[in-house]
């Protein structure tokens, strides 16, 4: 049995760890509208954390509820709506304008449930609250709060702005966002931070889905749908993309030979099986477009664009210097999180982009893309795969930012990649704006 184990599939080992699991102490719940759990709490009285400035007429826009709830579908026992700064009660109060205001979030009400006694619901609650913020790449924490909130402002040690007018006996208070997660964090205690822990790979995810839609907006992906990229901007992409597909074998190997952990080394086994010749498909790819394309040059002697470039030092530092296989897991996380994102629709129209240049079989010059559409979306994709390893080895906040910067570095990367393989080569599709005498 033991030998089973060893060797099964990651998902299936995840699955019959969280069957023998024990319930968890609370759920977590962040939405745009409270539900109806949540209404029911923040309707009494009795709920209120004191010392908030007041009752916010309406959530502005961007506003957020965050929740705890007991497990199985029960009661809500404390929630709190967390703000953009500049659109929210704070901003009439501080009479600040909304540039000042734009890297801070406020938490404008908490409520929990008085009868709960549990957790310590307040550091685990604004945690939650503060992670909203840091979602939104805030980096501050703001709040009108008189005296009756003291315990809350020394808990996140929240200070007075003293250049900030009060306000009906509440004074303007704010901490750095990274300062006071870290404070509430630390003050849930380890049984808390277990329940906070369940919402690590959903911030990981939501971090990488912020990302992956000014991705698939870059002049690459608009081109490929609106028909217009052009023969020499795609096989500029293909010849960027194989100077760090062909690393990405002895990549993972490095990690493999870094994963002490026996599940961790056999997630890069299994992901480094999957990615075998995946430079050779791009290989085959360029020669389909055509016989003049100087593939060997592109194997043996093409360097890099800066946007490439980019996307490749941020993994080789994590494997390379960092020697960190769980901070390099970012790197597959971005690449393949926005290819399980990327649709059929793309590959009919860069299909249909290879039939206009003359492509003589336009399915063969598209297999790249196409496979990894395949591989790496779906149940067992790497996507999916990356997503279950990492639930188990970001163990606290500080690793969880961590390995969120390195994602958004990674998907930065890519960003200006992407782009710069048609706005570089924006010759080639040019027309003259007026005709000459």
């Amino acid at each position: 049995m033991e030998d089973t184990i060893h060797h099964a599939h990651p998902v299936a080992v995840r699955k019959a760890v969280e069957a023998n699991a024990p319930p968890p102490e609370l759920t977590l719940e962040d939405m745009a509208s409270p539900s109806a759990r949540v209404v029911a709490l923040t309707t009494r009285p009795d709920a209120v954390v004191p010392g908030f400035a007041r009752e916010p007429a309406h959530a502005g826009p961007g506003s957020r509820w965050v929740a705890l709830m007991l497990p199985g579908g029960g009661a809500c026992v404390a929630a709190a709506l967390v703000e953009p700064a500049e659109s929210s009660g704070f901003r009439a109060d501080s009479t600040l304008d909304e540039a000042a205001l734009r890297h801070s979030i406020t938490i404008s009400r908490m409520y929990v449930e008085p009868s709960y006694s549990g957790l310590d619901l307040a550091p685990m609650l604004a945690y939650l609250a503060l992670r909203r913020g840091r979602l939104q790449q805030r980096t501050n924490a703001v709040a009108y709060m008189s005296d009756a909130g003291r315990a809350l402002a020394d808990l996140l040690d929240l200070r007075v702005l003293p250049e900030l007018p009060s306000r009906r006996g509440q004074f303007a208070r704010c901490q750095r966002l990274d300062i006071a997660i870290h404070r509430a964090y630390r003050a849930a205690g380890p049984r808390g931070q277990a329940v906070l822990r369940q919402g690590f790979i959903d911030e990981a995810v939501e971090t990488l889905q912020q990302l992956v839609t000014p991705l698939l907006s870059t002049p690459y992906f608009m081109a490929v749908d609106d028909g217009t990229l052009s023969r020499e901007q795609y096989i500029y992409s293909l010849s960027n993309l194989h100077q760090f597909v062909r690393w990405t074998t002895r990549l993972l190997g490095r990690a493999v030979s870094l994963s002490d952990d026996p599940e961790l080394r056999g997630h890069f086994l299994n992901h480094l099986g999957g990615e075998v010749n995946h430079e050779v498909i791009i290989e085959n790819d360029l020669a389909a477009l055509g016989a003049d394309v100087d593939v060997d040059y592109v194997v043996h002697a093409m360097v890099p664009n800066l946007g490439t470039q980019e996307f490749m030092v941020v993994q080789e530092s994590l494997i390379g210097f960092h020697e960190d296989p769980v901070l390099f897991m970012a790197a597959p996380f971005a690449a393949e999180g926005f290819a399980a994102n990327v649709t059929m629709r793309f590959i009919t129209g860069l299909t249909a982009c290879a039939k206009k240049w003359g492509v003589a079989n336009p399915k063969k010059a598209v297999t790249f893309f196409a496979s990894h559409v395949h591989f790496d979306g779906g149940d067992d994709g790497h996507w999916a795969l990356t997503r279950d390893i990492l639930a188990k080895n970001l163990p606290d906040d500080m690793r969880l930012q961590q390995f969120l910067n390195a994602v958004r570095l990674a998907m930065n990367g890519f960003i200006h990649c992407y782009a710069s393989y048609v706005d570089e080569l924006g010759i080639w599709t040019a027309t003259p704006t007026a005709a000459r005498d």
